[in-house]
């Protein structure tokens, strides 16, 4: 951030009134969460959902992403802005992250076998364009993201449930890297608030000597 605040002056200020960027956006939910608390001792839970939020943030910062915010039990993060590496690496590192969330889900599931704190999570990415800018009242503001692309993601997140799968990236996001990545065709779903279906993939990994590694900011 310090970095591109240096590189970018006067242009990097006048971004957080507003400003068009084309990013990646991923949305992450622990399924039936709800079922999760009412069975859980209080204190066991919040000690087991901020180790889980602590890994999934380290794995967020590991691939270039930004934690935009927390929603719950849920996580938003952002690939593009404020920081860019290119629309193909960025949605690289998108992909990057959402597979290494749900293999250190699973690590976290042998680590709390027996205990009431069971985990699966759903992970949905969308590509596009959104409007970046400093959001908030007057005594409290964020750096975030608002448009399509990002009520895409939150909806077809919520697919994986529907579909039993756990990673779904939109077309848009598809299509950045096409070659590189194995997935299986789940079609043209409707979402909640669009009329438009949108064609949504499930990603199983990277094909054969493909790797997404991130790129490094430094």
């Amino acid at each position: 951030m310090a970095a591109e605040i240096l590189r970018r002056g006067d242009q990097y200020q006048q971004g957080l009134t507003g400003e068009n960027r084309d990013a990646a956006v991923l949305f992450s939910d622990i399924r039936n969460f709800t079922t999760i608390s009412e069975r859980s001792d209080p204190a066991d839970l919040v000690k087991r959902l901020n180790e889980y939020f602590s890994h999934m943030v380290a794995i967020i910062k590991a691939n270039n992403g930004t934690v935009s915010k927390f929603i719950g039990d849920g996580i938003m993060a952002l690939y593009g802005v404020p920081l860019s590496f290119g629309s193909q690496q960025d949605v690289r590192n998108a992909i990057n992250t959402a597979l290494q969330m749900t293999e250190k889900v699973k690590e976290l599931q042998h680590i709390w076998d027996g205990s009431d704190f069971q985990l699966r999570i759903g992970i949905a990415i969308s590509y596009g364009s959104v409007i970046a800018g400093d959001i908030g009242s007057l005594d409290r503001k964020e750096y975030t993201v608002m448009g399509d692309v990002v009520n895409v993601s939150s909806r077809v997140e919520s697919l994986n449930k529907e579909l039993s799968t756990e990673i779904l990236i939109t077309d848009t996001t598809f299509q950045q890297i096409a070659g590189e990545v194995d997935v299986v065709d789940k079609g043209e779903r409707f979402v909640k608030g669009r009329e438009q279906p949108v064609r949504v993939y499930e990603v199983r990994g990277w094909k054969e000597g493909r790797s997404g590694e991130a790129a490094t900011s430094g």
